[in-house]
């Protein structure tokens, strides 16, 4: 799938309807549900990192770093000549920085005040956002099935979240700041100047940039640190490699083809994978309010594609 998914692909992906291609139209769900899982096991290896003794603004910054030396390879190993016009440039420095990179940070630094499920239950407010962004800016359609969809992802959301070890008003804020700032990071991907340009490109500035950023942040605060363990290290590198790179690679891909809103209601698959991998990693226990969650995330999706496609 990676490769039929090329740069120029993604280029001439915003230009035309997916909804009218059923090939094109399949492929950015199959995208879309890649970075979802990418995305999903993201918390567990960033919460592994962060027992390992790692501070949450270094785990920020290798992050960053590590996903935009992999990228320069790739743009290296394609051969890609990069052009980027300046009000380009000038998109990308915000919302990689604003967008991206305030939403990696506000999301792990959440992870220390509240459980990870708790945490990823806020932050899934975002496809409300965008679909009131959508709707009040670009004047897209506001359904009643749209909306009945997201209420019943959020609903399987809110079942998943533990609310057993408590509530704490600075990790909720967090999280809840997480969903603004990657509202407009994906709106920024359909919407802004930067939406034509090829997928690594993006993912490269948008990195490069935020590493720059959060970098300077650790040295200032005096939380820059090495990797304290190869168990640290090698979670960084599959935070890095898999949950950004690849991830923001098939993401950019879907948000392209089908659309910022179908793209964040069918990304809201990420918690059911986190749930999936904590159990078959952790040996975490199920019971019937999980299950019953999960159920009603994938009940959303199915709903989503094939209200997209009718």
């Amino acid at each position: 799938m990676y490769d039929s998914m090329t740069d120029k692909d993604d280029v001439h992906a915003v230009k035309h309807s997916a909804v009218s291609d059923p090939s094109k139209f399949f492929k950015g769900v199959i995208a879309v549900i890649a970075a979802s899982v990418a995305y999903g096991i993201m918390p567990i290896f960033t919460k592994t990192a962060l027992n390992e003794g790692m501070k949450a603004d270094s785990v920020v910054f290798y992050r960053f770093i590590l996903s935009t030396l992999f990228s320069a390879v790739f743009l290296w190993r394609a051969a890609c000549k990069m052009s980027v016009s300046r009000k380009q440039f000038f998109h990308l420095l915000v919302f990689g920085i604003l967008g991206f990179g305030l939403t990696i940070n506000l999301l792990t630094v959440s992870y220390q005040y509240i459980p990870v499920g708790l945490a990823t239950m806020f932050h899934f407010a975002y496809p409300l956002v965008i679909l009131f962004v959508m709707a009040l800016f670009y004047k897209e359609k506001m359904t009643l099935f749209k909306a009945a969809v997201i209420l019943i992802a959020i609903a399987g959301i809110f079942l998943l979240a533990d609310f057993s070890q408590g509530l704490s008003p600075k990790g909720a804020a967090f999280a809840l700041l997480s969903a603004v700032t990657y509202a407009a990071f994906i709106i920024a991907g359909r919407k802004s100047s930067f939406s034509a340009m090829p997928s690594m490109e993006v993912i490269f500035f948008v990195c490069l940039f935020s590493s720059v950023i959060f970098g300077g942040k650790s040295v200032l605060a005096g939380t820059l640190q090495l990797p304290p363990s190869i168990t640290a290290m090698g979670c960084l590198l599959v935070i890095s490699l898999v949950c950004t790179v690849f991830a923001l690679k098939m993401l950019t891909y879907g948000i392209r083809t089908l659309g910022a809103s179908t793209s964040s209601m069918l990304n809201m698959l990420e918690p059911v994978v986190s749930v999936i991998a904590g159990t078959v990693i952790f040996s975490e226990a199920l019971n019937i309010r999980t299950i019953t969650g999960c159920f009603l995330i994938v009940a959303a999706s199915i709903l989503t594609v094939k209200g997209d496609r009718q």
